[in-house]
């Protein structure tokens, strides 16, 4: 007599030679055991929480009929893989789950990982025993089928519900965000600032409220995140049996429905999370064009610029860095190495917006008398930069209005009779610059800490585009030419002979610092054009956006320095502008 096992932990090529032995027999009804036992689901799938009909596929016409012993086999197939359903979703229920089972939300609890692992093993486990009979793999790969579409179907309604809440894609706490109208008073201010530059200026504007260092994300983030991380992983163990080989990859053409559904639960989520930072971190960094350190952060060692502490510009981007770096922590959870490729693309991101606005900062003309400092630059924003900031969104969000609140806006001072010469005051304020880029550098290496694995990949490597290698290889670059940038930027304290640039900084930045730092008023690229600063920004989008326009804009801004009126102060720095322009 032959007696079916429920137990996991017996070889698989029990069930195999099982299998067999039972497909080997007549097809007859009456040629079964009368004391053979059913697994639990295999005869009364009514009795299960989650329904199901046709319990025995229908043969293919490709495939020899199925007899009643192979129709109970994926019967109890069937059963298990629904029981594992089961297991997952009757976690989400408050009622049926203990305080650490899951993250709460609305009455709800996210999945328990225990389970999702559980199942997404059960599933090969299933694939993996049918591997050597065709017919069987078919079979069983179908039920797979059904039940990726089950767990799909529990899982849609509570991402719906979970990705409509604003506070999902937040980065700080909702609670403190700014009202409608500290919101209007903020752009009104800057307005009036930016239209009359003869009044008193405003006084300064509040810091962007950030969560403090023990606050966690908010729940609707962290339960969005558990739900994308039940499908990742049911998704990517299934997919990881293929890659090595224990599943033949027939089975993932049959499950291939299955499996897309999961990854779009996951890019249902990620998606937004990784547009939301990359917006709200880039306007951050765009501030710093804007932003000048107070004088009171401004120290010297050994004849080097630091801060201590950070300037307020730079504290609240690092704050903003690190509320993201939260989120960011949560968000890639197990998915990993897959979740470094979503960090690169935030990080390359950060990197590239502030080292576009590190590129048109013009060096303050600075007056040191002790330990004050004054500016002779105007630093408040134009009003093409509100207005595209707005425009961007009909109703201006807290995200969105964070430009304002970064920039330390103050109205231009006189320098007083004792002010150092302009070359040196020029110098000084160029070695400010130098030391923002530091400090950001150093925050950069500390939001990526723990989070990406930043290597180095030969240039003969054929790399995927959306491969793991691709993605720290545009990161490591990234950082490599914010690098180069920084000492770029430092051997302009006074005009060079020659001009000696870094391989790795891209050229239009290049060009970008050499106007500004001109002697008089320059226009930088983007009144050249003809457009707002953030329209241009937006134009060019990145490392690789600025290759493409490049050669664009080095054509209209070698037509302009031809075209300027002559004069001695700007002939040098303007012959240095068109032999980087003429460089292969």
């Amino acid at each position: 007599m032959v007696i079916f096992s429920n137990n996991r932990t017996a070889p698989t090529m029990v069930a195999l030679n099982l299998y067999r032995s039972i497909r080997s027999r007549p097809s007859s009804p009456d040629a079964r055991p009368k004391t053979q036992a059913l697994a639990r689901g295999g005869s009364e799938p009514s009795k299960l929480r989650f329904k199901h009909s046709n319990t025995t596929p229908s043969p293919s016409p490709s495939e020899p009929a199925a007899g009643s012993g192979e129709s109970t086999y994926i019967a109890m197939v069937s059963s298990r893989l629904l029981d594992g359903v089961n297991k997952v979703f009757m976690s989400s229920s408050t009622s049926l789950s203990g305080p650490s089972d899951g993250v709460p939300y609305k009455n709800r609890r996210s999945p328990k990982k225990a389970n999702v692992y559980a199942l997404a093993n059960q599933i090969v486990h299933e694939l993996e025993v049918a591997k050597n009979d065709v017919y069987l793999l078919r079979a069983v790969a179908r039920q797979v089928h059904r039940y990726l579409s089950v767990f799909s179907s529990q899982l849609d309604p509570l991402l719906a519900m979970v990705c409509a809440d604003p506070s999902f894609i937040s980065v700080y706490n909702p609670n403190h965000s700014p009202t409608q109208s500290q919101t209007a008073n903020l752009n009104h201010s800057q307005s009036n600032s930016s239209s009359n530059r003869n009044t008193p200026s405003p006084p300064p504007p509040t810091p962007l409220p950030m969560p403090p260092p023990q606050q966690p994300i908010n729940v609707a983030q962290h339960f969005a995140f558990e739900l994308a991380h039940t499908a990742w992983i049911v998704k990517n163990t299934i997919i990881d049996a293929f890659e090595e080989d224990k599943i033949p990859l027939l089975a993932k053409d049959l499950i291939k429905d299955g499996l897309e559904k999961l990854d779009g639960h996951v890019v249902r989520v990620i998606n937004p999370t990784v547009k939301s930072l990359r917006s709200y971190l880039g306007i951050l960094a765009s501030g710093l064009r804007e932003s000048y350190p107070e004088a009171s952060t401004i120290t010297r060692k050994g004849g080097v610029i630091d801060f201590n502490p950070l300037p307020q510009h730079l504290k609240a981007l690092s704050k903003g860095m690190d509320a993201s770096k939260k989120i960011l922590v949560k968000m890639v959870g197990p998915c990993q190495p897959e979740g470094e490729a979503w960090i690169a693309r935030i990080t390359v991101h950060l990197i590239w917006s502030a080292m576009l606005a590190f590129s048109v900062k013009k060096p303050m003309a600075v007056q040191l008398n002790g330990k004050q400092m004054r500016k002779a630059a105007t630093t408040t924003p134009s009003s093409d930069s509100v207005n595209t900031i707005k425009s961007r969104n009909a109703s201006p969000t807290p995200i969105h209005s964070a430009l304002g609140r970064v920039a330390a806006v103050s109205k231009p001072r006189t320098p007083s009779p004792d002010a150092v010469s302009l070359a040196e005051s020029g110098d000084q304020g160029n070695g400010i610059i130098v030391a923002e880029m530091e400090a950001f550098v150093k925050m950069i290496e500390k939001f990526t800490d723990g989070l990406v694995q930043v290597s180095e990949v030969e240039p003969e490597d054929e790399l995927e585009p959306d491969s793991v290698a691709l993605a720290r290889s545009a990161l490591k670059e990234s950082i490599d030419s914010l690098k180069a940038m920084k000492s770029f930027t430092s051997s302009l304290n006074t005009l060079p002979e020659h001009l000696h640039l870094p391989i790795e900084l891209p050229k239009v930045l290049a060009l970008h610092l050499l106007i500004v730092r001109k002697a008089g008023v320059p226009n930088t690229p983007d009144k050249i054009w003809k457009w707002s600063w953030d329209a241009y920004a937006d134009g060019i989008g990145g490392f690789g956006g600025a290759i493409r326009w490049q050669a664009a804009v080095f054509k209209v801004v070698e037509a302009a320095v031809k075209h300027e009126d002559e004069d001695e102060g700007n002939k040098r720095w303007n012959g240095l502008i068109l032999d980087l322009i003429k460089r292969d």
